[in-house]
């Protein structure tokens, strides 16, 4: 009998030995798995941001053209508008000068005319203004029958 519990120790110590191995060689195989496949999802994780980063710049550079061309076309604009204002200005200001000279010329002419013209002694408060018209304008006289009906 002690023969056999010998064996039966020795087996069981033996089995014993195999089921832990076994776990062991199960739990490490498992982490390396583990690490392995963490390692893989960091690495695609860090892939996916580089990624991202690359066409976030790629972006960012586009858009800073874009803008750069846009505030060179403004600026262009307010440019030209600036120059289109002043030369707008200068027309008007000369047309107001050039209407005030015509008035001026045309009130020195009418007030020429009215004085070479002789009095006519009418006593209404309009004979200047009475006299510079006709002068003007062509006289009734003159002026054909069917426009006078």
């Amino acid at each position: 009998m002690r023969r056999s519990s010998g064996y039966l120790l020795l087996t069981c110590a033996l089995v014993i030995a195999l089921g832990v191995t076994a776990t062991i060689t199960v739990k490490l195989y498992g982490e390396a798995r583990s690490t392995t496949s963490a390692s893989a999802q960091w690495k695609a994780e860090a892939d996916g941001w580089e990624a991202l980063a690359r066409r976030s710049t790629r972006h960012d550079a586009v858009v800073s053209k874009q803008n750069r061309a846009l505030v060179r076309r403004y600026n262009r604009l307010v440019a030209s508008t600036e120059t289109r204002q002043r030369q707008l200005l200068l027309a008007v200001q000369r047309a107001q000068q050039a209407a005030t000279v015509k008035e001026a010329a045309s009130a020195a002419a009418a007030a020429q005319v009215a004085a070479d013209q002789p009095y006519s002694g009418s006593s209404s408060g309009s004979g200047a203004a009475a006299q510079a018209a006709p002068a003007a304008q062509p006289a009734p006289a003159q002026a054909p029958a069917s426009a006078a009906s």
